[in-house]
């Protein structure tokens, strides 16, 4: 009879010793599945970022360019425009209006 009974208790310990086998490469195969799903998720994160950011920027006001430099270009411009007279004052300004644009191009020390 005890003989019997540890015979049972083998088998029951073999059966949950199967069963834990079988969990354990379950699980193996739900990690696999969660990596495949993460990288198909960071893949199309990926393709998000680099091809609809840079729809974004070109939908703004002037494509997304620097406004600074377009403002110095407009101030430059205006300098020029305001300029009618064709005389030595108003040469040596436009001269030092175009050495100051293009020192604040250059670096941020205009007064160089």
């Amino acid at each position: 009879d005890r003989e019997a009974e540890e015979e049972q208790a083998n088998k029951e310990s073999r059966r949950q010793a199967k069963m834990a086998d079988r969990r354990l490469s379950k699980a193996a195969t739900i990690g696999t599945a969660l990596m495949v799903v993460n990288s198909h998720r960071a893949m199309i994160l990926i393709v998000a970022i680099v091809g609809i950011l840079p729809l974004i920027y070109c939908a703004l006001d002037n494509g997304g360019t620097n406004g600074a430099s377009r403002n110095s270009v407009k101030v430059l411009q205006e300098n020029n425009i305001l300029i009618q007279n064709e005389n030595e004052l108003s040469c040596l300004y436009l001269e030092t209006t175009i050495s100051a644009w293009m020192a604040s191009l250059v670096n941020s020390n205009v007064n160089t």
